[in-house]
This record gives C-alpha cells, structure tokens and sequence, in this order.
C-alpha cells in the first residue's frame, strides 16, 4: 500500500497502520472490508488536511540529529523516535532544514576529524613497529659488539682454518 499517488511513502505507511493494516501489504491483496478501512482512514487525512490545522512535527533520532518532518503523526515513528511540535508548519520546515543542515556540518566536520585521527594513528603505529625493530636490532648491536671485541682481544689465539674459538670474557 506504500505506493498510494500523491501520498509519500511515510503518510502511506503511518495511514495503513492507523487503519490496523500491514503497510507492506500490496493494495491488490487487501480484503473489501481492508479497502474499505483504507478508504476512510484516507477521507480522514483529507479533512484534517482540508481543516487547515496547523499540525507538524519534527522526528529525531537517538543523537539528536533530525530524521524527518510531517504533517501527520506516525504510530512507528512515535515509538522509535523523539520530536518537536513547532507552532505551524512553517516554523517546523524552517526548524527541520536549520536542524538538518547543523548536524550535517557536524557530521562533515567529525568524519574530516576522525579522517585526521586515523591517518595520524596509523603514521604512529607505523613509526612505534620501526622503533620495536630498531631496539631489537640494538640489543643485537651491544651482543654483537661483545663478540667483535672479544674477538680483537683474542686474535693471537685465532688459528688458520679453525671454525670455532672459546674466549674468556
């Protein structure tokens, strides 16, 4: 029933579940009495629509960021979501896209951010494994550099074509 002409998919689908209907129910499946409910619950939208009543509110999610505005209220949405109830319709399509363009900044701005941060950790990680193997290269060096002297310090000792030697430290 999602694809009522003329209606957005929300006001089909906040329609349908006021009239106690799947609104993922295609309309060719629906019984006369499930037409029928369909049929009045949409004359009540035209009313209420017709009246002139100034009713909209604004849907956000858990962060606050603002998810979607309507004329009419959602059982769904009111569940899941919080909203704002502005005075008319005009403030709270004013206070939508004000609302909307501020937490897109923010999300702009905190994924450049966490951009930033992620190539700087990785640069850093990076320089701490080259550090690792420069000290365990070192620790190599100092042993190394025992061997050698040692070896300098027992080289009258050393004989032609001998594989192996055992000095004293």
């Amino acid at each position: 029933v999602q694809g009522i002409m003329g209606f957005s998919p929300f006001s089909a689908s906040a329609l349908c579940l006021r009239q106690g209907l799947d609104p993922a129910m295609p309309a060719a499946q629906l019984t006369e009495r499930e037409l029928s409910r369909l049929f009045d619950g949409l004359s009540e939208m035209c009313r209420f629509i017709q009246t002139g009543r100034d009713f909209c509110r604004i849907w956000f999610d858990e962060t606050g960021a603002p998810v979607d505005f309507h004329c009419f209220d959602h059982p769904d949405y009111s569940r899941i979501y919080s909203f704002e109830s502005p005075e008319d319709v005009s403030r709270c399509t004013e206070l939508f896209y004000q609302k909307k363009s501020s937490s897109n900044r923010l999300k702009q701005k905190s994924a450049d951010l966490s951009k930033v941060l992620s190539s700087a950790l990785s640069k850093l990680y990076l320089k701490q494994d080259r550090l690792t193997q420069e000290i365990l290269q070192a620790e190599k060096a100092d042993r190394y550099r025992l061997m050698g002297e040692l070896l300098l310090a027992n080289l009258y000792q050393i004989r032609p074509g001998m594989k192996n030697i055992t000095v004293e430290n």
